[in-house]
């Protein structure tokens, strides 16, 4: 593996999975801790992610390897390098999970290979988790903050104004990826109804609302961005 092994302890995703880990539960109706499995296979799910840029696309048998290097050749003072909010995070989730940070390390290798033997379970088996949703769907959740934000606006025009807020420069970057993601979750809340349920709950995202959001996305598209239509000629270049 290569790079520092400090820097193993403080880089996403696996920083994002033992986060996850290691959280206590806000107030009495955050969700409680998940086990540990389930944890896994979800990361395990995000790594079948169709965007480029995403951070878990990853074999599972390259994540379980370097679990299991660092496992083995485990360095506290490597741990001890790390700022102190790192060093809390792995410390508590390996109290809550495996003892000791060695032993949860040889514990997510485990999961992580066993998990990768056989294809992501879907939502119906392992239920979208919060963290899942915000790693699955960020484009959906900037909108969501900011109509959550917007309580001045009606709904519509304030989804409208939050998929428009890069035009021109950037509808390119965010806007189709925006309407890809919306169009995913509806197909999921329609045929799984727990993943509709925790959208609602987790995200504050309704099928009525991702429809609107993915129509004004592609209205915007069509009607702004398609060679040849009214608008497209004014769009300005994206400077750098």
């Amino acid at each position: 593996m290569s790079g520092s092994l400090a820097e193993f302890f403080y880089h996403d995703p696996i920083y994002e999975l033992v986060q996850v880990l290691g959280r206590a539960p806000a107030g009495p109706h955050d969700p409680q801790p998940e086990p540990v499995e389930w944890e896994v296979l979800r990361y395990r799910r995000l790594m079948d992610l169709y965007m480029a840029y995403s951070a878990f696309r990853q074999r599972p048998d390259s994540v379980a390897a370097q679990l299991d290097y660092v496992a083995r050749t485990f360095d506290p003072d490597c741990l001890a390098a790390c700022t102190p909010d790192v060093r809390y995070v792995w410390e508590r989730a390996a109290r809550v999970h495996g003892g000791s940070v060695p032993e949860l390390l040889a514990t997510l290798a485990d999961l992580m290979r066993l998990a990768g033997t056989g294809p992501a379970p879907d939502y119906d088996e392992i239920p979208l988790a919060r963290w899942e949703a915000e790693q699955r769907y960020p484009n959906l959740c900037k909108v969501r903050d900011y109509v959550d934000d917007a309580s001045h606006l009606e709904t519509a025009e304030a989804v409208r104004t939050a998929v428009l807020m890069g035009h021109p420069a950037s509808c390119d970057e965010a806007v189709p990826p925006l309407a890809s993601q919306g169009m995913e979750a509806l197909a999921l809340c329609k045929q799984h109804r727990k993943f509709r349920k925790r959208m609602e709950t987790f995200m504050n995202l309704t099928s009525d609302a991702l429809a609107l959001i993915v129509d004004t996305a592609c209205e915007h598209m069509k009607a702004e961005h398609r060679t040849g239509s009214a608008t497209a000629h004014r769009t300005q270049p994206r400077t750098r």
